[in-house]
């Protein structure tokens, strides 16, 4: 960034700006974005995609909304005793990025168990690493080197070395993408010569082409015949349509949905077993066995997999840490952790553990 450029050639932020704007050397932030950038997008949180490709994470967030790639789905699951002890020994990002976990939970568990961060200072720079500056992109040697791609950059143009700096350099347009402006809209004609929207309109509105603004797609026959032969969603699936539209076209053809009435035998198993199970049994979504049993105040049968608290589990909380002590009566770490909350019963560290059996 301008700042961080400024104190490292030590001049004022103001003045590095305006030479860039001279230059006509977009924002660090502005920089297109790569193809090694676009793959990480989704692959874990936006904040810790961010983190490593430096971007803010709005920019992240509205990328991997642009690109219609879903936001990454973080499933909690159990620490385990070897997971534990590297805990505070590397940064919470890289052991993050080891274990397959994001930073706020290995943040989360190491403040739990009192460990501190690790801190590691400024690493020098060798003649090995010196030596590949220039020679690639300055993102390609950030991934080899482990570090920042402005680490890099900075590096290289404090010892004033000329190399390929594609990040900020401006890709000039060529005869065969300017023909595909205004044949297509401009997501389609990003999305094809891999570049941004906003650099697509924006070429397009300088050469005075119209926009192209495509009317709802029409539907085919074949498209029509599929219709209530399964779920609306599925079918919406299908075809790449909301299902919204799905139905609206279904019942303006008069035709029925495939939903199945309720029968009397099927209401009578409500609240008997599991609403899973049932909804297995009876070939039904578990949508549609909850609100059945809801609409009829039928109440959900009890969990045949739950297994009372003894009292000598009860006396053993606290006594080890939450994983050991779910490992050793065979049970879940957060059943634990949650018993011994509602309890109120103070979580035992692991080097606390340790020291009173060395005792």
């Amino acid at each position: 960034m301008d700042n961080e450029i400024a104190r490292q050639l030590k001049r004022t932020a103001v003045s590095v700006t305006k030479r860039r704007q001279f230059l006509k050397i977009p924002h660090f932030w502005d920089r297109s974005w790569t193809e090694w950038e676009n793959r990480l997008l989704g692959t874990t949180t936006d904040r810790q995609v961010a983190q490593e490709i430096g971007r803010s994470t709005r920019q992240v967030r509205e990328r991997r909304r642009e690109l219609g790639i879903l936001p990454y789905l973080y499933i909690p699951r159990e620490w385990t005793a070897e997971e534990e002890r590297m805990l505070g020994k590397e940064s919470d990002y890289s052991l993050a990025k080891r274990l397959g976990r994001t930073v706020m939970s290995v943040q989360a568990k190491r403040e739990v168990m009192g460990i501190r961060p690790n801190q590691p200072g400024w690493r020098k720079w060798n003649k090995a690493e010196l030596s590949q500056l220039g020679k690639i992109a300055d993102d390609v040697v950030a991934r080899s080197l482990s570090r920042s791609v402005e680490a890099v950059r900075l590096q290289r143009r404090l010892r004033k070395i000329k190399g390929i700096d594609n990040l900020l350099a401006a890709r000039p347009w060529t005869k065969a993408e300017e023909k595909l402006l205004g044949k297509k809209t401009d997501e389609e004609v990003a999305r094809i010569i891999g570049r941004e929207v906003t650099a697509v309109r924006n070429r397009r509105q300088k050469k005075g082409l119209p926009p192209v603004i495509f009317l709802r797609r029409p539907w085919t026959k074949a498209e029509e015949r599929i219709l209530g032969s399964a779920s609306d969603v599925e079918i919406g699936q299908k075809l790449g349509r909301d299902k919204s539209t799905v139905g609206e076209r279904r019942r303006k053809l008069g035709i029925p949905s495939t939903l199945v009435a309720w029968l009397p035998k099927e209401r009578k198993l409500l609240g008997t077993i599991p609403d899973r199970e049932l909804a297995n049994q009876l070939g039904r979504t578990l949508f549609s066995i909850q609100n059945q049993r809801l609409k009829l105040g039928i109440p959900p049968a009890s969990n045949p997999k739950y297994r009372p608290w003894t009292k000598q589990e009860l006396r053993m909380l606290g006594s080890l840490p939450d994983a050991e002590l779910a490992r050793q009566i065979g049970r879940q770490c957060e059943a634990v952790r949650d018993k011994r909350n509602q309890l109120k019963i103070p979580c035992k560290k692991a080097h606390q553990a340790g020291e009173t059996q060395r005792n």
